[in-house]
């Protein structure tokens, strides 16, 4: 028997039941963005003098088995990183073998919407969700910010709170703008913090508005310089 087992040691049921049913996403996957969880399939291959192939689950304690290599703590890590920490580890079991890890299967985590919003409590959604796919329209409270939300995380170092705006986001598309979540995060939407009338040649508002419009800390980094009211 190869070092890795014979073709069914060790793996997961078929590709067809252990992967299950597409997850819609809004685009690829980042391997360096992609933080893994409990509950998702990685698929290891590979190939060259021997051909495997298995797939393996993120147990609930975040930890992946990998067949003749063991148990490798994957939790919290990018896509990207536990890519290499396992491709590292079965290249010292396993020579002369293209070896190569994927994700074929996001998880299920659960996320919490707190403040002002019609949808308080808790959702199941997939681990490629993002902010604005969580926050659509219809889950806003009538006098709800677009701008001021923020993504309470909990880390090994302790809370982190993570300023989203949604409005900027939608106007600009940059993906920065709208991050990944992740298992356990606290979507908190706050009421508005300040009104302005912003000024022509502002570098945010571009142009004269007829009507208040929200600013957010962000702004006023942007707007000091110029003399705009959000400074």
């Amino acid at each position: 028997m190869d070092l890795l087992g014979s073709a069914s040691a060790g793996r997961a049921p078929s590709a067809s039941s252990a992967v299950g049913p597409f997850v819609p996403m809004s685009g690829p996957v980042d391997p360096a963005e992609y933080v893994i969880g409990p509950g998702d399939v990685l698929q290891l291959n590979l190939s060259g003098s021997v051909t495997r192939s298995w797939d393996l689950s993120v147990t609930p304690e975040g930890t992946l088995f990998v067949p003749s290599v063991g148990s490798l703590a994957v939790a919290g890590s990018t896509l990207l990183d536990a890519r290499q920490r396992v491709l590292q580890r079965v290249s010292t079991e396993y020579r002369g073998v293209s070896i190569d890890l994927r994700l074929v299967r996001p998880r299920a985590m659960l996320v919490h919407i707190t403040g002002q919003t019609r949808l308080a409590g808790v959702l199941d959604v997939p681990g490629t969700s993002r902010v604005s796919e969580i926050l659509v329209d219809t889950v806003f409270a009538p006098h709800a910010s677009r701008r001021n939300i923020e993504i309470r995380r909990q880390t090994p170092r302790g809370e982190v709170r993570i300023p989203v705006d949604l409005q900027r986001f939608r106007l600009t598309g940059q993906r920065r703008g709208d991050p990944l979540l992740r298992d356990g995060d606290v979507i908190n939407n706050k009421m508005p913090e300040e009104y302005a009338r912003p000024i022509r040649g502002c570098a945010w508002h571009g142009r004269r508005m007829p009507r208040r419009e929200e600013i957010v800390d962000a702004d006023r980094s942007e707007c000091r310089q110029i003399g705009c009211h959000a400074s």
